[in-house]
C-alpha cells in the first residue's frame, strides 16, 4: 500500500500487483481508508493487528505503522456503515476516501488522511461522497473554529447592533440567498433592518457581498464559530 500510494514511478510499477489483488478489473475503482488506533494502548501487536485489518477490510494492502493504517480497497467491495461501526469497536477510527482511479491515489489518501482527522474529532467514522459529507468534513475543527473567530472579529468591535446580531443576521441572509423580505421575516425585523445590519457587515470586514467567494468564505464562518464566541 505504501507503495502504491507514492505515486509516481513507485505506483506504476505495482500497478500489475494491484489488479491482481484486487480482481484484476479493467477500469478497477479504489477507495483508500485512513485509520487510527482509539484504544491508547502502550504497546502494539504489529502482526495481530495487521490479521485483523485484513479481516475487517478485505484487503492485504495495508500499510501499519505505529498504530495508524493506510489501506487501499475495490471500490465495489469497500466497507459500508455496519463495517466501520464494527472497526470503531474493535479500536479502529477511521476516514475513507471517496471513489477514485488508480492514478488518483495519492489524492484519494490525503482526502482519507483529513477525514480521520474529522473522524477523531467527532469520534465517529467519517465516509467521503455519502450524502451528508461536505467540504466543511476536510477542515480539521479547531482551524475552521479558528478561521471563524479571525475572519469575524471586527464585528466585536461594533457596538449596536452587537456582533452576535450581526452574525445571526448575516447567517440568515446568506441562507436566503441574499432575499431580503425572507430574511427579515425570519429576524422578524424591517427589511431595512436587515439591509442596514449587511452593510455594516460588509464596512466591518471591508468585503463586498456581491462576490460569490465572499458569501461562501462567511457562510463557512458563521457556521463555523463556536456557541461561546464572542466571548
Amino acid at each position: 500500500a505504501r507503495l502504491l500510494l507514492a505515486g509516481g514511478a513507485a505506483a506504476e510499477s505495482t500497478g500489475d500487483l494491484l489488479a491482481t489483488l484486487l480482481d484484476n478489473r479493467a477500469g478497477q475503482d479504489y477507495r483508500v481508508i485512513a485509520g487510527v488506533d482509539v484504544r491508547r494502548r502502550h504497546q502494539f501487536d504489529v502482526d495481530g493487528d495487521f490479521a485483523q485489518l485484513v479481516q475487517l477490510l478485505g484487503t492485504p494492502l495495508i500499510d501499519l505503522v505505529n498504530g495508524s493504517f493506510r489501506a487501499v480497497v475495490a471500490a465495489r467491495s469497500a466497507p459500508g456503515a455496519t463495517a466501520l461501526e464494527t472497526l470503531h469497536r474493535r479500536g479502529w477510527l477511521v476516514g475513507m476516501s471517496g471513489i477514485s482511479s488508480l492514478g488518483d491515489l495519492r489524492s484519494a489518501e490525503r482526502e482519507a488522511l483529513a477525514l480521520r482527522r474529522r473522524a477523531t474529532a467527532t469520534g465517529k467514522p467519517v465516509v467521503a461522497d455519502t450524502g451528508t459529507e461536505s467540504v466543511s468534513s476536510l477542515v480539521d475543527p479547531a482551524q475552521a473554529r479558528a478561521f471563524a473567530r479571525r475572519t469575524l472579529a471586527p464585528l466585536t468591535e461594533v457596538r449596536s447592533p452587537n456582533a452576535a446580531q450581526l452574525v445571526e443576521t448575516l447567517r440568515v441572509w446568506l441562507g436566503n440567498h441574499g432575499n431580503w423580505d425572507r430574511s427579515a421575516v425570519t429576524l422578524q425585523v424591517h427589511r431595512n433592518s436587515v439591509r442596514h445590519r449587511i452593510q455594516i457587515v460588509e464596512k466591518a470586514l471591508h468585503i463586498d457581498l456581491s462576490e460569490a467567494q465572499h458569501r461562501m468564505d462567511l457562510w463557512y464562518a458563521v457556521n463555523w464559530l463556536p456557541p461561546d464566541w464572542p466571548a
